[in-house]
């Protein structure tokens, strides 16, 4: 039977070595972005897109930045006003598994940003950083994520999948991504929220001392 000192000790290494887990996916992501830019920006091309073929370019940046900065605000306050501290595991490691697997796959399509040919800096951080890696969409994947996790609140649910739905078309409009960047995004934030809810989350209670 283990001590309330021991528990917590152990809950205290499960929530830093998860957050790290986050924390070294982000790193990924930028890594990997950059390494796209330093090796692959003579070479990239622009890819056509079925979506710009009816929708003219118009700089909705701006609006899309404050949407964005609303979906994560928002999913900061809904975790820390429902979630426990107990399921901060988890959320850590299902977000640092999209962040992963973005990372990765960034890395298998190195193509030019569609922005490019316009002539502006798309992102909070360009200036700072490389803005080059594009599947899937990191852009709006904190607004679906937020709706998957939201899924038993109605006010919740709908908030973030309104608010994805902004972001995604003035993210299109602008030229921040392509169509399939942000159906990718969809496709593999589901596939890692069912499964991390199928086969990680019990295992992490109970790993955590809940039954």
């Amino acid at each position: 039977m283990e001590t309330k000192k021991e528990i917590n000790k152990k809950r205290s290494y499960i929530f830093i070595l998860t957050f790290l887990f986050l924390v070294f996916g982000a790193f990924l992501d930028v890594f990997s972005t950059h390494l796209i830019s330093e090796n692959f920006s003579e070479e990239l091309v622009l890819a056509p897109d079925l979506f710009f073929k009816f929708f003219e370019f118009n700089d909705l940046s701006k609006i899309n930045e404050i949407f964005r900065v609303i979906s994560i605000v928002l999913l900061f306050y809904f975790v820390f006003k429902y979630k426990d501290k107990s399921e901060l595991p988890y959320l850590f490691l299902l977000f640092g598994a999209f962040q992963f697997v973005r990372a990765f796959s960034i890395l298998l399509t190195p193509l030019m940003p569609p922005y490019f040919p316009y002539h502006f800096e798309f992102g909070l951080f360009s200036k700072f950083l490389p803005n080059v890696g594009l599947f899937p969409s990191g852009h709006t994947s904190y607004a679906f994520m937020g709706f998957l996790i939201s899924w038993n609140k109605k006010f919740y649910r709908y908030s973030f999948l309104i608010l994805f739905l902004i972001i995604a078309l003035t993210m299109l409009i602008s030229r921040g991504h392509y169509s399939i960047d942000i159906l990718g995004t969809v496709f593999i934030c589901y596939a890692i929220f069912v499964f991390m809810e199928r086969n990680i989350k019990e295992k992490l209670k109970r790993l955590w001392g809940e039954k």
